[in-house]
């Protein structure tokens, strides 16, 4: 499906940088063409969809949740694109006007509407990235800073067009600058330039549910759309702040220590910590969601590969109540718990293998069913033989060599909670005691960040030597 170019002139088209897509739908770049073969057999969906057979984990349904009670109006960054809607999108606004409207969720934007951009070096490269204003201000200061970003998303009402668009491959929505110039009023944010202005697209496959399924679907479907819509929605309005600020799309990283510069990615870590996405890209309404934490490609390909971990519609289904936001309000997003995993996986490019941990000794059975009719299908044997075994069955190890591996390991429900990882800083600590603070000094976020590789690496070793990887046979294994 081709996508509609937004309006602009031609000089304006060459100078521009590609738009910034939400992250909710762009593939993972360790999904590589490394893993093409792992694809071929249904890859990532195909085990999500063992692991929760039966929907164990109730990460579609779950029948004991009460439906939303929030009643809060929809915030004016939002009320332009809002007004024209129907009420199945309320939900969705609503919850996407929490976000915008609690003190302790605003702090993530003062450095982006009032941090200076520092450049440093880091192990060869340069590195872009705002200071922390916050870091050692005191309360009117911070009130000060705060009563700024609230103006200056009040501004983003007027001075942002959204609309829905055809969706271009996977993408569910981009911003782009565009040269309509800005609307300016006597209360506008003075931090915000004046001669572009961004446009936000989302994909109408949103609104297509919205308009033929939306009313008729259950309670978790309802949930489950309106939460990746709100938050593909917020997402791409941090990168539209960003437009405003600057007038253009080259975004520095928030904190020095940040995996990439990615302000949405970094707005779903402050907010979520974690990266949520959808299990399947295509089909009406949103199915079930997966997290994985925001990192460094290199760093994860070290410790073994990214882990995609499953979030219960339990989790998902708080952000629709009040008493939720409540506790936002007073103690920010880290008062959230994240979701308790129950089972993840972890592709390794370098064994073309799924690794599949979890704490039900069940799922093991799934997978090994699964196995089993990967190697039944036909056209699994590699090019290179298959001249060779025309008029005869191919063998099992040649049916193996030329597909994936499972490695199923069986873990306590405490030891599956920790993550190859580590979550980038959400929430940086303030110190006002005239220290340096907030933004470390370029020297030692050097030695820190060649420590947090060193770190990776052996824990990778560690891992590897406990389970055993390097001398896994081919096919399915069990690891106890």
């Amino acid at each position: 499906m081709a996508s509609p170019t937004p309006s602009r002139t031609q000089s304006q088209m060459q100078s521009q940088k590609p738009p910034r897509t939400s992250s909710l739908s762009s593939p993972s770049p360790s999904l590589s063409s490394s893993r093409t073969g792992m694809r071929s057999y249904g890859g990532i969906d195909a085990l999500i969809e063992s692991c929760n057979a039966n929907d164990r984990f109730k990460l579609i349904e779950d029948q004991t949740l009460p439906q939303g009670n929030l009643t809060n109006p929809i915030h004016p960054a939002l009320v332009s694109f809002a007004e024209s809607k129907d009420n199945n999108y309320m939900q969705a606004f609503q919850f996407a006007s929490q976000v915008l409207a609690h003190d302790t969720l605003l702090a993530f934007f003062v450095p982006l509407l009032y941090g200076r951009e520092l450049e440093t070096e880091m192990d060869g490269s340069k590195i872009t990235f705002l200071s922390d204003p916050l870091a050692n201000a005191s309360d009117a200061r911070r009130n000060g800073y705060l009563e700024g970003v609230r103006q200056g998303l009040h501004c983003i009402g007027h001075r942002t067009q959204i609309e829905f668009i055809s969706p271009v491959h996977r993408v569910y929505a981009r911003t782009t600058r565009i040269g309509t110039k800005p609307t300016q009023t006597r209360t506008c944010c003075t931090s915000f330039q004046k001669t572009y202005s961004p446009l936000i697209g989302i994909a109408d496959y949103f609104k297509s549910y919205y308009e033929n399924g939306y009313k008729n679907a259950s309670r978790c479907a309802q949930f489950r759309h309106d939460f990746l819509f709100a938050t593909t929605l917020v997402h791409e309005l941090v990168h539209a702040f960003g437009v405003l600020r600057r007038g253009d799309l080259n975004e520095p990283k928030i904190r020095i220590d940040d995996p990439n510069h990615e302000w949405g990615w970094a707005w779903e870590n402050f907010m979520f910590g974690c990266i949520i996405n959808p299990q399947k890209k295509i089909g009406p309404g949103t199915h079930l969601l997966m997290r994985k934490v925001w990192s460094n490609d290199k760093l994860a390909e070290v410790a073994g590969g990214k882990e995609y971990c499953d979030v219960p519609m339990t989790w998902i289904a708080q952000w629709f109540r009040e008493e939720t936001w409540a506790i936002i309000a007073d103690q920010g997003p880290t008062a959230v718990a994240p979701p308790t995993t129950h089972f993840k996986i972890q592709p390794s490019n370098k064994l073309n293998a799924w690794i599949i941990s979890s704490d039900v000794k069940d799922v093991k059975y799934e997978l090994s069913a699964l196995h089993k009719r990967w190697k039944a299908r036909p056209g699994t044997l590699p090019r290179r033989l298959k001249a060779a075994t025309l008029t005869r069955s191919p063998t099992p190890a040649a049916v193996c060599c030329s597909m994936p591996r499972i490695i199923w390991r069986l873990q306590t429900t405490e030891n599956l909670q920790k993550l190859n990882m580590p979550v980038p800083v959400r929430e940086p600590p303030r110190v006002r005691a005239g220290r340096i603070c907030g933004q470390p000094r370029p020297k030692i976020r050097r030695r820190l960040g060649q420590s947090t590789q060193h770190h990776m690496k052996r824990r990778s070793r560690i891992n590897s030597h406990k389970i055993g990887l390097e001398n896994m046979p081919p096919g399915f294994s069990v690891q106890t």
